[in-house]
């Protein structure tokens, strides 16, 4: 592919009009999309018509309270190997040292760094080396030069399900409250892709 130096991530924005992620909430496959559901109980009822549940012993309750337990450290710790791997697989990835970041790269990156964080976790950093194929440490250097150039903006602590606590922009959290290291390769993956397209288009 051509490499496109005539063109700014800017102008290019404006070109083919990529959009930003509020507007990719229609790409993305049904188990992700969230709808409001209508509730069918009425609060109108009287008590008396309310039948109680039966009440579970003690010993049961804690019983199920010590499964989610395990199972919660369980997913916790698939998610921490996967993270692992994944981090092992971008650090293998090599690219010319002091190498400027390419147009379609560049879009990705800047789209994360506005619209999702300014902080990405080294997982994270690790999910987007794999996708651009370009190495852990430049991803990683790009923030860090990015953040002394423009720190602009709020950031907001969450944690993710895999116990990272990362800051979000307050947009990635109106678009969605609990974002994931699944979820963010799905954001950045599809975005990749568009912009793929789109830049096959003007050329």
């Amino acid at each position: 592919m051509t490499r496109i130096t005539h063109i700014s991530t800017h102008n290019l924005s404006k070109t083919i009009h990529i959009p930003s992620i509020p507007c990719e909430i229609s790409s993305l496959p049904p188990s992700r999309q969230r709808t409001l559901k209508r509730s069918n109980t009425s609060n109108g009822l009287n008590t008396a018509q309310k039948a109680p549940g039966p009440s579970r012993p003690i010993g049961l309750r804690k019983k199920q309270t010590h499964r989610s337990l395990r199972i919660h450290r369980n997913i916790k710790g698939e998610l921490r190997a996967r993270q692992k791997e994944n981090l092992a697989f971008a650090m293998r990835i090599k690219s010319l040292e002091n190498s400027p970041v390419n147009d379609r790269q560049l879009c990705v990156l800047r789209m994360v760094y506005d619209e999702i964080t300014m902080y990405p976790s080294e997982s994270w950093i690790a999910l987007l080396a794999i996708a651009l194929h370009r190495a852990f440490k430049q991803v990683k250097n790009w923030f860090s030069n990015e953040r002394q150039k423009h720190r602009v903006g709020d950031s907001v602590f969450v944690f993710t399900d895999a116990g990272d606590k990362i800051r979000l922009r307050p947009l990635a959290l109106q678009f969605r409250s609990d974002w994931s290291d699944s979820f963010f390769e799905e954001v950045i993956m599809i975005y990749h892709y568009r912009v793929r397209r789109c830049m096959r288009v003007i050329q």
